[in-house]
């Protein structure tokens, strides 16, 4: 996958060295992108191509400085999706609580449920009817899954 990248899109004015070279040209998902022989591909990882050679395409170009539009060789890692997930988890940028899109409930709710549950007296099935989520969603706040942030002070 050696494919030039236009340097006149690369932003490397006034930057000490070993800092972020952003990608000026195109930008999807906060990504770099551009074009090469009518495909897209990601910025990062043509950059990355071009200065250690080809790599498996399973594999994915992790950002060691979190910036998506890096194209900066020296930022740039190789790896799998686990180890950019965890990347994620690790430099604090996973989505937590009520920040997660997929969540519906609120860290109050939350916060609620597990207490109702430990003064005991109430079923999975009470809580899920009166939050209207599932069961099973309210057995994953009362385990700590997902709502790990918030602690078991309030328990």
């Amino acid at each position: 996958m050696k494919r030039p990248l236009n340097k006149d899109k690369i932003d490397k004015t006034g930057y000490a060295p070993g800092a972020c070279w952003n990608w000026t040209g195109t930008i999807e998902h906060g990504y770099g992108r551009v074009k090469i022989e009518g495909r897209k591909y990601q910025a990062h990882r043509v950059a990355y191509a071009m200065y250690y050679g080809d790599f498996d395409p399973d594999q994915v170009v992790r950002h060691q400085c979190h910036n998506k539009r890096c194209v900066n060789p020296a930022h740039l890692k190789l790896g799998t999706h686990a180890d950019n997930v965890e990347d994620k988890v690790r430099a604090g940028r996973q989505a937590k609580g009520e920040g997660n899109g997929a969540s519906t409930l609120k860290e109050h709710q939350v916060i609620e449920i597990r207490r109702s549950y430990a003064q005991g007296g109430v079923s999975y099935r009470a809580l899920a009817d009166q939050f209207e989520v599932s069961k099973s969603a309210i057995f994953y706040v009362i385990k700590g899954g997902g709502w790990k942030h918030l602690g078991t002070s309030h328990v």
